[in-house]
């Protein structure tokens, strides 16, 4: 229940290593750090925490001198009013955990588009055919978190996409993949469901679903952290469920090519981001 870690960055280099420890300001604590090259400048992203519990309170932003290790710059951003309700509605109780990182760009003007997934594992004991039981375990994949900060680490907007999934086998066929240009993100999910269900005015909610046919939703967020999204393919053309989190990415091109199989059975799609 407590947190028992802190986060390191090492440097190896000729004359030896050089460690750097982020947990130095009193009351705050790196949650799903990551490092991050913007040109020649060194950048580390991610959450933190304000106690040590397994609870996420914002996200934060160090720019480091490369050479030295030593934190040139430091900001801490809480989640805003409007990310809470985009994940909680009004339930003012609700805390934000088990979130990992995922993907992160840097825009011509040295804003930080970056997500990460709410995931964790569940087990249970089933009872199996010759009268024993066994123990279960599943993996889920829930709710997106995507965020812009601009070039000096100030929160410009943090939204949340609510989204269920879980599984017991393979997770390349579930969670998402994202791509971002012209400082828009897109994020690609298949799911089972025929459309998102409306929860509230602005929450919408995709959900997994039971059926063996599959859609593939693209998410958009556009500069400004507002949201919408498309069905680019139906569950007539995608004879099986797409490896969406393990796509092929052709960034020179703006392509993305997912890949099915079952069986002997293959599908290959091809995805242009215009």
């Amino acid at each position: 229940e407590e947190r028992k870690f802190q986060y390191e960055l090492l440097r190896l280099h000729n004359g030896g290593i050089k460690t750097q420890v982020f947990d130095d300001v009193p009351g705050k604590y790196s949650e799903g750090v990551k490092p991050l090259w913007n040109g020649n400048k060194l950048i580390c992203a991610g959450f933190y925490a304000d106690r040590k519990d397994n609870r996420y309170n914002g996200l934060q932003y160090l720019v480091l001198d490369p050479e030295k290790l030593k934190v040139l710059k430091r900001k801490y951003n809480p989640f805003s009013e409007q990310f809470m309700i985009d994940k909680f509605g009004q339930e003012s109780d609700k805390v934000v955990k088990n979130l990992v990182f995922k993907g992160a760009q840097f825009t011509e003007d040295g804003s930080l588009l970056f997500n990460a997934e709410e995931f964790f594992m569940t087990e249970s004991m089933q009872a199996n055919d010759s009268g024993g039981r066994v123990r279960i375990q599943r993996f889920h994949h829930n709710d997106i978190i995507s965020a812009k900060l601009d070039s000096e680490g100030n929160l410009i907007w943090a939204r949340n996409i609510n989204k269920t999934e879980v599984t017991q086998g393979d997770g390349a066929y579930t969670s998402y993949s994202s791509y971002s240009k012209d400082g828009q993100t897109y994020f690609f999910l298949c799911l089972a469901t025929e459309e998102p269900q409306l929860i509230g005015k602005e929450r919408l909610i995709f959900k997994q679903g039971y059926s063996r046919s599959r859609n593939v939703f693209v998410i958009r967020l556009d500069s400004e952290g507002s949201l919408s999204y498309e069905k680019i393919i139906d569950s007539d053309e995608a004879r099986l469920p797409f490896m969406v989190s393990m796509p092929f990415v052709d960034s020179d091109s703006d392509k993305l090519l997912f890949y099915a199989k079952q069986g002997s059975r293959k599908q290959l799609v091809s995805i242009k981001v215009r």
